[in-house]
């Protein structure tokens, strides 16, 4: 039974096997360390991200919002202007609604446009980090 431990008497097969095992360790360490600092930016650029598709619905409802509200008082004040030339007019009235409110229908015209212009408008997922487009 002796000579089959014979190679456990060695004490530098034991110190190498023990110097790796440190070596082997410690490469292990590091290894784990540049991983948790690759989650760590990982978790901050998905905060990131997700802060910035927050932003984005958060101006995008504001911003329809706004328009919506102008939509709603262009409508309003053409709707006066159509009643008031109806109002006005008589048999000899040479001018037509379009033209009598012309500048109403214009603004009136722009406002749609935009809320169309701003409803298209889609944030991007919190999982990237591009811009608005219009779709």
């Amino acid at each position: 039974m002796r000579e089959s431990m014979r190679w456990t008497d060695r004490k530098d097969v034991f110190a190498s096997a023990h110097m790796l095992a440190i070596v082997g360790s410690l490469v292990v360490v590091i290894w784990m360390l540049q991983r948790s600092d690759l989650i760590a930016q990982i978790r901050s650029d998905e905060a990131r991200s997700r802060a910035a598709a927050e932003e984005c619905q958060r101006q995008r409802s504001n911003e329809l919002q706004q328009v919506t509200h102008r939509e709603a008082d262009t409508r309003a004040a053409l709707n006066r202007c159509k009643k008031q030339f109806e109002e006005t007019k008589t048999v000899f009235t040479s001018t037509t609604v379009e033209a009598f409110c012309k500048a109403r229908y214009a603004a009136f015209n722009s406002a749609v446009q935009d809320l169309k212009t701003a409803d298209a408008y889609v944030c991007p997922p919190s999982d990237t980090g591009s811009l608005p487009t219009p779709h």
